[in-house]
C-alpha cells in the first residue's frame, strides 16, 4: 500500500488482487476521514464478473472509475 500526499489530497495505490488484499483496503479506507473517496478499479486477467462485483471496498467510495482491456473481451 503505498500513499502519496498532495497539497488537497492524498492518493492510495494498491495492487489488491485477492480478497484478502481488499479487505485491506476496506479496513483502512473505513479510518479515513474524507469527504470523496474515488476509487479506480482495473480488473486484470480473467476476473469473474461476480469476482469484481464483490470487491467490498465498492461501497465505501462515492464515485468508481473501472477499467478494463478490450482486446480480452469475449463476444
Amino acid at each position: 500500500m503505498n500513499i502519496f500526499e498532495f497539497k488537497k489530497f492524498k492518493v492510495l495505490i494498491d495492487f489488491a488482487h485477492n480478497p484478502a488484499g481488499y479487505k485491506g483496503i476496506e479496513d483502512f479506507l473505513q479510518s479515513v476521514e474524507a469527504t470523496k473517496k474515488i476509487g479506480i478499479i482495473a480488473g486484470v486477467g480473467d476476473r469473474r464478473d461476480e469476482d469484481i462485483r464483490n470487491v467490498p471496498i465498492l461501497r465505501l467510495v462515492c464515485l468508481i472509475i473501472l477499467s478494463f482491456d478490450k482486446k480480452n473481451i469475449c463476444a
